[in-house]
């Protein structure tokens, strides 16, 4: 690739949808109680970025990004030890704004 290509300030949209499982001390410390969040989202949003060359086809992107992230079909539970099962606490939704800070290492190669 010419050096330069593709490199420097990048603006863009971007969309997100997906799942997630976050559970243990992520959400509560207590180590005798393990909690958990499972749900769904969807994020829409616009980014500002940097592609900084490293060489021999390596680079460094940085960007702020920004948008507005619904978070749905998510279910709160409890893990008892004793019992050594998941107990359903709560059904929760959540929507709002969302800032973020994204660093890559990326490696890019030419096909011919």
């Amino acid at each position: 690739m010419r050096s330069g290509c593709f490199a420097g300030l990048n603006t863009g949209l971007f969309g997100e949808y997906g799942d997630f499982d976050v559970c243990g001390s992520e959400i509560d410390p207590d180590s005798e109680v393990l909690y958990g969040r499972t749900g769904r989202f969807w994020t829409l949003g616009a980014s500002i970025g940097c592609l900084i060359p490293l060489g021999k086809g390596f680079c460094c992107e940085v960007s702020m990004r920004t948008g507005y992230r619904s978070v749905f079909d998510g279910k709160k539970y409890r893990y008892d030890k004793i019992d050594d099962k998941n107990y359903l606490e709560t059904h929760f939704s959540s929507t709002g704004f969302m800032i973020g800070l994204k660093v890559s290492l990326v490696y890019r190669f030419q096909i011919r």
